[in-house]
């Protein structure tokens, strides 16, 4: 579990397998960011407009939701 919005599960998976952590998917790792995006998902929202990190930003696009914001 990460309190840290910065990355997506993925980059926390690549991250951790390096020092030579053995986690074998995604599925083992959950982060404030993916948490919000579920959240936000099953609440039916269609559009946010993101203020965070761009960790943030990849879940809520894995999740369907669309980020308004033009730097994103």
């Amino acid at each position: 579990m990460m309190n840290n919005s910065t990355r997506d599960m993925l980059s926390y998976l690549i991250r951790l397998r390096d020092p030579g952590i053995s986690i074998k998917s995604v599925r083992h790792i959950l982060t404030s960011a993916y948490a919000t995006a579920l959240f936000l998902h099953k609440r039916n929202m269609a559009k946010v407009y993101v203020v965070g990190e761009s960790g943030l930003v990849s879940e809520l696009l894995a999740q369907g939701i669309r980020v308004v914001n033009e730097h994103f």
